[in-house]
């Protein structure tokens, strides 16, 4: 599939994430109907290789694209990264997760309950 259908199918599906309540309606996530984690390494289980990233290099740790299409281009990447922080934060047993950007201007608290 081209990039640009890529992008636009990932333009639309962003787009609609924000608009879920409307769309769907305001369904709430109930944690207790759950089944509880039984596994201990949370951060290996969840853990997902990324092809393109190895081959070329471009992880964690790399620069950020630049340009007008480096939003989307690294929402993935970014996502990932995400998810595996948080995974070693359980693994670590820390339940209060934030995310600040370095300019200070938003962040993001993620509180965990422990079972």
């Amino acid at each position: 599939m081209p990039i640009e259908d890529l992008n636009k199918r990932l333009g639309n599906a962003l787009d609609a994430s924000q608009q879920f309540d409307q769309l769907i309606g305001a369904k709430t996530v109930d944690p207790s109907e759950f089944t509880l984690w039984t596994g201990k390494d949370i951060l290996k289980a969840s853990h997902r290789h990324n092809i393109q990233e190895s081959f070329t290099g471009t992880g964690a740790m790399s620069q950020r694209k630049k340009g007008p299409l480096s939003a989307k281009e690294d929402t993935f990447r970014e996502l990932r990264q995400s998810i595996l922080a948080i995974a070693q934060s359980c693994d670590e047993d820390h339940t209060d997760i934030y995310y600040m950007d370095g300019e200070e201007k938003w962040a993001i608290f993620v509180r965990v309950r422990p079972n």
